[in-house]
């Protein structure tokens, strides 16, 4: 699980109150908590960084998996997640590593509003060095898929496969 919380602006600073677009900030209501994005042709990122767990497997592949819901149901706005994707590895440099990000799957544009929505992107095992080290990551709706309805980014999480620690 990544904590909504954990992610910052474009720039490092920490999320507020969701304003306007571009830029995403908190939407919370008392049936939940999101990162709402209002509609716009080039939404801004946020990121986060985490730390690799000891247990991750770096020969398997990791699934990203987001949770959210579009406040409208406009059939273009199939919404994307737009994933960059960079590691800082013990003995590295930290500006080493190159993009292993994506897009994730779309979700149902015309799906009715409000509707909570699971899309995934795979991160390649080939780019994954694991701990001790650290996973940087931005998300963004793809530009181009957000043109009329807002959309909520409601949870993050990570499935990885565990290896077998040694003493």
């Amino acid at each position: 699980n990544i904590p909504l919380g954990a992610f910052t602006n474009d720039i490092g600073v920490a999320l507020a109150v969701y304003a306007a677009a571009p830029a995403a900030g908190y939407h919370a209501v008392a049936e939940g908590l999101g990162i709402q994005w209002g509609a716009h042709a080039n939404p801004t990122p946020i990121g986060t960084s985490i730390p690799y767990p000891p247990d991750l497997d770096p020969a398997s592949n990791i699934i990203m998996h987001f949770l959210s819901a579009k406040a409208g149901a406009t059939i273009g706005d199939a919404v994307i997640w737009t994933v960059t994707a960079f590691e800082n590895i013990d003995g590295a440099l930290y500006d080493a590593d190159s993009d292993f990000g994506g897009d994730s799957s779309a979700m149902t544009g015309d799906a009715a509003t409000k509707t909570c929505q699971e899309e995934t992107l795979t991160l390649a095992a080939a780019n994954i060095t694991g701990s001790p080290g650290c996973l940087n990551l931005t998300i963004q709706p793809k530009d181009g898929t957000l043109g009329t309805d807002d959309v909520i980014l409601l949870g993050v999480w990570l499935e990885y496969t565990r290896k077998l620690l040694t003493a």
